[in-house]
């Protein structure tokens, strides 16, 4: 099976479901690409090992998944709350914000 086969057959099923649209902006598009980036960012949210997810993906370099290691703002926000406490800082950012 070709590269451009697979395609065709994901564009193909993906377009059927309503989740591609092949005039649109990419982000109406659903490939293979993004099927395997999904796959990718779910696993390694979900808390799966790097070594596993490279060796299900067939990768052979580390640097191909971190790109998927995507922090976003609340995950961050969250992740730093839980471990500051850990750290025995106490923060009072209301008051640090507000001098009056």
């Amino acid at each position: 099976m070709t590269r451009n086969q697979v395609y065709e057959i994901v564009t193909g099923y993906a377009q059927k479901l309503g989740m591609h649209n092949p005039r649109a902006h990419v982000n109406e598009k659903f490939t293979p690409h993004c099927c395997r980036v999904w796959f990718t960012t779910h696993l390694r949210r979900a808390g799966m090992s790097r070594l596993f997810i490279q060796e299900l993906r067939g990768d052979s370099r580390n640097e191909s998944i971190d790109i998927y290691d995507r922090i976003e703002s609340d995950e961050l926000k969250t992740a730093y709350l839980k471990y500051i406490p850990l750290l025995g800082v106490k923060l009072s950012l209301e008051k640090e914000l507000d001098p009056g």
